[in-house]
């Protein structure tokens, strides 16, 4: 009884998703795409409105536009600092080289022999 509802209830699940393909398909068919349009628009009716002139302002000439140099630019100023006092550091002595340490450049490597296999029998020396 159980699987009979389980398969019923997909049977239904798969009816209506079909469905829904369906009628997704045929609604993007049915869709027009919009095409640009470049519609002529209308002319405006008022007359072309003129920049406003300004006759009692005096336009400037290029000639009388005062012309920059670098010794108008101005000069930087520095603030006077207090200098830093910084005592002197102590003189670590360095160690002689013997003494050092040497150093390790390999990687150490561990050997593992497997469990299940035995030990191999050393070579006998001639």
């Amino acid at each position: 009884m159980a699987s009979s509802k389980s398969f019923i209830l997909s049977l239904l699940f798969v009816a209506t998703m079909s469905s829904f393909n369906v009628e997704a398909r045929s609604l993007l068919q049915t869709t027009v795409q919009p095409q640009p349009i470049n519609p002529d628009l209308p002319k405006p009716s008022h007359p072309d409105l003129q920049k406003p002139s300004h006759p009692d302002l005096p336009k400037p000439s290029v000639e009388d536009l005062p012309k920059p140099s670098v010794e108008d630019l101005p000069k930087p100023s520095y603030p006077n600092l207090p200098k830093p006092s910084v005592e002197d550091l102590p003189i670590i002595p360095s160690l002689p080289k013997e003494s050092l340490p040497p150093l390790h450049t390999s990687i150490p490597t561990f050997s593992v022999s497997p469990v299940s296999s035995p030990a191999p029998a050393p070579a006998p020396t001639p």
